[in-house]
């Protein structure tokens, strides 16, 4: 379908549509989490969430309400994958749309997978320059078949948007303590995609094993849906805080 003819459906036949989807590409169980509602938290609680959410980029975030909406409903998901006992999972926002003839991409890449690994991103925006944000590789020679089938690369930086994330296990030791300050009362947030950025960019490659299919995301965004995290259009729609399910 395309992205109009997605958006034209209801949330229960686009979850159908996507649940179909992943089974046919592999996927073991498929579960839906409620989102959270970001602005039903701020107008009930102001004194709790209100003036939290921030970024190191923009000083007034105007969709801090939405913002905080996705951040819980990625942490509720990941939570849920702990109690799970899950050794890897597939984070997908409601909006992700997966490119056609994915199947065998997919199975390449994951096939480069290195033994230690954290995450993967299957999508990103278009901020992430593999060429700048990508940890150099060893050179190989221009005769090397397998250097120009790298689908992959680890990530030092340049990652934003969480639609599409691919987690190990391993994660947790680092992931699980980033996400549990949204519990406090009092302490300042980046928004969920911006956290996980920022985590790599100032700790190290070497501290979350991030990588980052190549050499475009394979599942983008769809930007037709209609949005309360970006209210104001100047961003990628995301609509996890409007109480969807993601």
């Amino acid at each position: 379908r395309t992205e109009r003819e997605q958006a034209a459906l209801g949330y229960s036949e686009r979850g159908a549509a996507i649940q179909a989807e992943l089974l046919r590409h592999g996927a073991s169980r498929v579960e839906f989490i409620e989102a959270v509602n970001g602005r039903a938290l701020v107008r009930a609680q102001p004194e709790r969430w209100a003036h939290r959410m921030h970024t190191d980029e923009v000083a007034d975030l105007s969709h801090a309400e939405g913002a905080i909406g996705c951040f819980l409903s990625h942490y509720t998901a990941h939570r849920r994958a702990q109690s799970l006992r899950l050794q890897t999972y597939l984070v997908l926002e409601d909006d992700a749309v997966f490119r056609p003839h994915l199947g065998e991409r997919f199975r390449q890449m994951l096939l480069q997978l290195p033994a230690h690994w954290d995450m993967l991103y299957l999508g990103y925006n278009t901020y992430f320059r593999p060429s700048h944000d990508c940890v150099r590789a060893r050179k190989r020679s221009p005769c090397d078949a397998e250097a120009n089938l790298r689908l992959l690369c680890r990530a030092k930086g340049g990652l934003i948007d969480a639609h599409a994330i691919i987690f190990h296990a391993r994660a947790w030791r680092w992931l699980l303590p980033l996400l549990a300050k949204i519990e406090a009362s009092s302490t300042p947030l980046m928004p969920y995609d911006l956290e996980l950025r920022s985590f790599i960019e100032r700790n190290g490659s070497t501290a979350a094993y991030a990588y980052a299919a190549l050499p475009t995301p394979m599942i983008v965004q769809n930007k037709t849906l209609a949005s309360d995290i970006y209210v104001d259009g100047m961003y990628a729609p995301d609509s996890l805080a409007r109480g969807s399910r993601s």
